[in-house]
């Protein structure tokens, strides 16, 4: 009996969605809904993907930096008539340099943050255990920058500086557990660009700058009432019982209807070593992700 309710729980495995690297080049998004492993799969090639425009990043700085000292020594040969080695090395350097600074551009838009497909990467790794062998995830992946124009909300002041607010939702996952729980995460990153000219005693202006930057995480269960008969017996107090890392600050946790959901936000840079790296980091946004459903679980299990 209870193998053919677990069966009605699972969701059907998707047709297989391949990875279009050509479109992903264009959109710099990622979105499947498809079995893990291939999720996990997909995440691999994002790695070798982002590894392969970082290698090709390096060889085009050589390139424009060779042009630079082409150009620098043929400067000085014209300086000191040798004309025509400077001719030949100014017209060396010049194409190399523009060449270079060109396809820099080009590869540096593609160059990814490690950190959004690592994370991905670290969660369905431990999550997979959680879930049916054929159940699938829904994974949608901003890899633009935080501070892409689209991604600005508005601008003011705070105090002298010229401030511009940028707001990210770059990533959404969905799923079902095995116990028939259905989550959502979504990872915001909110920047703000702060600018503001200061002129000295002596009239002389001076543009500063600097940035403030926090991610917030929002953890939502879906839960089936008869596996938690309680659950409408959660209220206040549920803070009481959260513990984040020191790192991570609890904004708020509320449970309503059949929605438990837990928002926590960081100031702190965070990491996600490679699963291929023996690195390790204080502010691990797979932990940090993890503990949150620690928490959620942990509240649950007292509304069994």
């Amino acid at each position: 009996m209870e193998t053919q309710r677990r069966k009605r729980r699972e969701r059907p495995a998707a047709a297989v969605q391949e990875f279009d690297e050509t479109e992903f080049r264009r959109s710099l998004s990622y979105r499947g809904s498809n079995a893990v492993g291939t999720v996990l799969s997909d995440m691999t090639r994002l790695r070798q993907f982002d590894r392969e425009q970082e290698k090709k990043g390096l060889f085009c700085k050589r390139i424009a930096g060779m042009g630079g000292v082409s150009l620098m020594i043929g400067s000085i040969c014209l300086f000191a008539e040798y004309t025509r080695t400077g001719m030949v090395l100014n017209g060396i350097g010049l194409p190399l340099t523009v060449i270079g600074v060109l396809l820099l551009f080009r590869y540096r838009r593609l160059n990814l943050d490690n950190r959004r497909y690592e994370l991905v990467f670290g969660l369905l790794s431990l999550l997979r255990k959680d879930m049916a062998a054929t159940a699938c995830i829904d994974v949608a992946i901003d890899f633009t920058p935080h501070i892409h124009k689209s991604r600005l909300a508005r601008t003011g002041k705070v105090g002298p500086w010229d401030t511009r607010y940028f707001v990210h939702p770059w990533l959404q996952m969905t799923g079902v557990l095995v116990d028939g729980t259905k989550f959502t995460l979504k990872l915001i990153e909110r920047h703000q660009d702060r600018h503001k000219v200061k002129i000295n005693p002596r009239g002389k202006r001076k543009h500063k700058s600097k940035t403030k930057t926090s991610s917030e995480a929002i953890l939502t269960l879906r839960v089936r009432l008869k596996r938690y008969p309680r659950f409408e017996s959660l209220s206040g107090g549920l803070a009481d019982s959260v513990r984040m890392p020191p790192w991570v600050q609890l904004k708020s946790v509320n449970a309503n209807g059949r929605l438990l959901t837990l928002r926590t936000v960081t100031t702190s840079p965070w990491n996600v070593p490679g699963s291929d790296s023996d690195r390790t980091t204080g502010h691990d946004g797979t932990n940090w992700i993890a503990v949150m459903f620690l928490n959620l679980y942990g509240l649950l299990d007292s509304a069994r």
